[in-house]
Order: structure tokens, then C-alpha cells, then sequence
């Protein structure tokens, strides 16, 4: 059972299970606008974080996640992060998890260029920054 609380944060809080997909110009940076983005990857980002991964994703999942994104170095294995990202999603119990992957695998459909690529790998490092953060194991 939830305190009143939680449940008060629950209900003011607008962060969205999936933030990563109903945001894909932020994250890929294809606006003008420098409040909204900093607002999206210095606040929102945290919150979801702190709402949806932190209990459901262990750190090493998450770095493995990471890794994979860190280690493309060319075209040819940007078109792999969508096999490997299923590969993780199939392994993972928890469902807030599993969206989070699939989101990211959304997102590699959405990319057009390397600069997409380089802003989606900033995103997983942020996430990765404040779930190292906030996770316990």
C-alpha cells in the first residue's frame, strides 16, 4: 500500500513511462529551444529515472546498455544497437524496464544521421549518470 505521500508525488508528478518516445525531437535535439531541452534532460530525465528504473534495472544491466551504445564506431554497427537492444529486452523480467529498452529501439528507428546517433548515445549516458545515482544495487 502506498502512503498519502507517495501517492500526492504520484499524481503531481507528469512524468511519463514513456518520456523517451513522446519527446524524440528533444532527444535528438531537432528543436531551437534550449530551456525545454535542458528542462528535458536535466529534470525530466531524472524524475523518470527516479520513478521507473531506478528498482527496475540493475547497474549492470544498465551499463551493458550503455556499453553497447559507446562501443558503435560505425555505420555498420549502429544498424546492429536494434538486434542488441531486443536481445536485452527479451532478458529483462520488469516491465518498466523493458519499455525503457523498447523505447531506445524506437529511437534507433527514428535516427536519420550520426548526429542522431551521437544525441541518443547522450541520452543513455544520462540516464546511465543518474541511475548509477539513485539505484541501490
Amino acid at each position: 500500500m502506498k502512503s498519502q505521500k507517495e501517492k500526492k508525488e504520484d499524481n503531481n508528478t507528469k512524468i511519463s513511462l514513456n518520456i523517451l518516445t513522446e519527446n524524440v525531437d528533444l532527444v535528438f535535439k531537432r528543436k531551437d529551444d534550449t530551456n525545454e531541452y535542458n528542462e528535458f534532460y536535466l529534470k525530466e530525465l531524472e524524475e523518470y529515472v527516479k520513478k521507473y528504473l531506478k528498482n527496475s534495472i540493475t547497474k549492470t544491466q544498465m551499463r551493458n546498455i550503455f556499453d553497447t551504445f559507446k562501443d558503435c564506431d560505425s555505420n555498420d554497427k549502429m544498424k546492429l544497437l536494434k538486434p542488441k537492444l531486443m536481445y536485452f529486452a527479451g532478458r529483462i523480467n520488469k516491465n518498466d524496464a523493458k519499455k525503457f529498452i523498447e523505447q531506445l529501439i524506437l529511437l534507433t528507428d527514428e535516427m536519420r544521421d550520426e548526429s542522431d546517433y551521437k544525441q541518443l548515445q547522450k541520452l543513455v549516458e544520462t540516464i546511465l549518470a543518474y541511475h548509477k545515482y539513485f539505484a541501490k544495487d
